[in-house]
């Protein structure tokens, strides 16, 4: 996958996810989620260890999408240059990269590469 579809793939990510969460905060689900506590239905725990699973995945996606897009300006630049200049540019972008990599919050997870729709 291209850098710039990378970041594209995040901000879908964090659209998508973001969508999900406002529903889960919803009162009809809050509510149905109430009564399969007080029945101690077996559904709970897995409900909410996916609710739980889905913030993480948000906030993890906000992370990734803020990361890549301070490389989005330099990997557009990189795209309109000749092969020859490109050496030039790197050292600022790996500057970019080890800054962010760094950071203790900084992490990335591997993902399986998914056929475009």
């Amino acid at each position: 996958m291209e850098p710039l579809e990378e970041i594209e793939f995040w901000r879908n990510c964090c659209t998508d996810l973001s969508e999900i969460s406002k529903q889960l905060c919803r009162q009809e689900v809050m509510h149905i989620e109430s009564v399969l506590v007080l029945s101690k239905s077996s559904y709970v725990a897995l409900f909410q260890s996916l609710a739980r699973q889905i913030q993480d995945g948000f906030e993890q996606a906000q992370l990734n999408l803020q990361f890549l897009s301070t490389l989005k300006e330099p990997f557009q630049e990189l795209s309109t240059l000749c092969p020859k200049d490109i050496p030039d540019k790197l050292p600022h972008l790996i500057s970019l990269v080890a800054s962010y990599g760094s950071a203790p919050h900084t992490t990335i997870p591997e993902r399986e590469s998914q056929p475009s729709s």
